[in-house]
C-alpha cells in the first residue's frame, strides 16, 4: 500500500483573518461581524466609511488597516467589492439577496445565499497571491471541503483538515486527498507518515485553518463541533467538526446544483461535484462572477405560491424593493402622527406580498415609523437606550419586532409590534420559553 497516495505540498490555505457575518449565528464574533456588514451598505464612498469608522459615531473604533481587513473578507464571500484604486463601494447582486433575508428573518434562505456564494470561491484571487501554489490554483476550496465531508460520512477531525484537506491546491489531487484520509481512519498510525505543512501548529497556520472552518460553516451555523478524544492519538486535537443534519439537504443541493447534475442519481460520487475554477482575467470579472445573483432553493420547499399573494410590482433585484421601503418610511415618519393614525385606521392589517426571487412582505411604512415613535429611542424589551444611532439622520437605532410574525398570520399593525434593541430583537426570535411574553 503506498501511503500517501501522492506527495503533498508544503503549504496549506490561507483565507481572510475575520470571521463570517451571520445574523442566524448567536455567537459575538458572529454578530458583530454581521454588524460591520452592514454599515458598507450605508456608504457608497469607502473612504467615507473608513472615516465613518475611527469617528464618535461609530459603535466601536476600527483603524484604517481593520476596515480594510473586514472589506477583504467580505469581498471573499463574494457580498461587496471595491476595486483597486477606486474608492466606490459595489454591493453584489447576492450581497442585496443576503440583506434581503435578513430583512424577512429567514434563515434558510440566508444561509442558501451564502452557502452558494462559498462554493464559488477560488483560491487563486485576483490580487496579490498569498503563496505560490496560491498563484497556480484551480481549486474551488469550500466545494471540495463539503464534498469531501459528505463523502467521509459528513464529519472531519481536525488533524484530517491539517494533515491532508487543507494542502490540496489542485482539483486533480481532491479523490486522492479523501483516499488518503480514508486509509487514516482505518490505520491512524499511517499518521506517522504525515507531517504538518507548517513549522509550528499554533500561531498563522492553526489561526488560517480556524477561519476556513469558520467561513465554510457560515460561522457555526451549517456545522457542529464535537470535543470527543481524537483517534489519532493523546497529542492531537480532540476536534471533530460535522455538519448539521438540519442542513445537509441544502449542501448536497448546492452541490448539485453548481456542478450541472439535476439530482443525485444523475451523480456517481460527490466527488464529482468538484470542478474546476474558472479564469477570470481581471479583478472585475472575478468579483462579478463571486457575486452573482444566487438561484432560489428548488428543494421540496419551493412550493407554489400562496393564493393571498398579491403582485403589485415586479422588482428587476431585490434592493430595489428594500430601498423603496426605506423612502416610504422616511417619508412617513416626516408625517405627523395623526396622519398616520388616520391612515392606519383605513389600513389593510394584512400586507401584500411582493413577487421577487423569493416571497417578502411589503410591510406597512407607518407602522415601523409609528411604533419607533412610541420607543422614543428606548428598547421596549430592557428598556435601556438605543445602542447607537443611525449614521444617515442620528436616529437612535432600533429594530421593529412582530410579536406575531407575519409569516404564521401575524398582523402589520402597531399593537403586534414592539422597538427593540438588536440583542433583544434576536432574544425575540431564539429566547428561552422562560422569557417575558415579547421575547418568545
Amino acid at each position: 500500500m503506498i501511503f500517501p497516495s501522492s506527495e503533498r505540498v508544503n503549504d496549506y490555505w490561507r483565507v481572510n483573518s475575520y470571521g463570517y457575518p451571520c445574523y442566524f449565528s448567536d455567537g459575538r464574533n458572529s454578530q458583530e461581524a454581521w454588524s460591520t456588514l452592514l454599515t458598507f451598505y450605508d456608504f457608497n464612498k469607502y473612504d467615507e466609511l473608513k472615516a465613518y469608522w475611527a469617528s464618535s459615531a461609530a459603535p466601536r473604533r476600527l483603524s484604517p488597516q481593520a476596515v480594510e481587513s473586514w472589506k477583504a473578507t467580505f469581498e471573499e464571500f463574494g457580498l461587496l467589492y471595491v476595486l483597486s484604486r477606486s474608492n466606490q463601494i459595489t454591493i453584489s447582486p447576492a450581497g442585496f439577496q443576503i440583506r434581503e433575508a435578513f430583512e424577512r428573518d429567514d434563515r434558510k434562505e440566508f444561509a442558501w445565499i451564502g452557502l452558494n456564494l462559498l462554493l464559488r470561491y477560488p483560491l487563486r484571487g485576483p490580487r496579490k497571491p498569498k503563496s505560490n501554489n496560491h498563484s497556480t490554483s484551480d481549486l474551488l476550496p469550500y466545494r471540495f471541503l463539503y464534498s469531501a465531508m459528505l463523502e467521509l460520512d459528513g464529519y472531519i477531525w481536525w488533524t484530517e483538515l491539517e494533515r491532508v484537506l487543507c494542502r490540496v491546491f489542485l482539483t486533480e489531487d481532491c479523490e486522492a486527498a479523501v483516499h488518503d484520509v480514508l486509509q487514516l481512519r482505518s490505520d491512524p498510525e499511517l499518521l506517522s507518515k504525515l507531517t504538518l505543512p507548517a513549522k509550528k501548529r499554533q500561531g498563522g497556520f492553526y489561526n488560517s485553518l480556524n477561519q476556513v472552518a469558520v467561513h465554510s460553516s457560515m460561522n457555526h451555523l451549517l456545522w457542529g463541533t464535537d470535543t470527543t478524544a481524537s483517534p489519532y492519538g493523546v497529542g492531537e486535537p480532540s476536534r471533530k467538526h460535522f455538519i448539521q443534519g438540519a442542513w445537509r439537504d441544502s449542501i448536497l443541493h448546492a452541490l448539485l446544483l453548481n456542478s450541472g447534475y439535476s439530482d443525485i442519481s444523475s451523480c456517481n460520487r460527490l466527488l464529482d461535484c468538484i470542478k474546476v475554477a474558472p479564469k477570470l482575467p481581471s479583478e472585475a470579472e472575478y468579483f462579478e462572477y463571486l457575486g452573482e445573483k444566487v438561484l432560489p432553493f428548488q428543494g421540496a420547499s419551493n412550493t407554489s405560491i400562496d393564493t393571498q399573494v398579491t403582485t403589485i410590482g415586479q422588482y428587476e433585484k431585490v434592493e430595489e424593493q428594500l430601498s423603496e421601503l426605506d423612502n416610504r418610511v422616511a417619508t412617513s415618519r416626516k408625517d405627523s402622527s395623526e396622519n398616520r393614525k388616520v391612515r392606519l385606521k383605513k389600513a389593510e392589517k394584512k400586507p401584500n406580498k411582493i413577487v421577487c426571487t423569493s416571497v417578502l412582505f411589503d410591510r406597512n411604512p407607518d407602522v415601523i415609523a409609528e411604533v419607533l415613535l412610541r420607543a422614543d429611542g428606548i428598547c421596549e424589551g430592557c428598556n435601556n437606550p438605543a445602542p447607537f444611532l443611525r449614521e444617515k439622520d442620528g436616529s437612535p437605532y432600533l429594530e421593529v419586532h412582530h410579536c406575531k410574525p407575519l409569516a404564521q398570520g401575524g398582523d402589520d399593525t402597531v399593537e403586534n409590534a414592539i422597538g427593540l434593541c438588536p440583542n433583544c430583537h434576536r432574544r425575540a426570535h431564539y429566547g428561552q420559553q422562560s422569557d417575558p411574553e415579547w421575547a418568545r
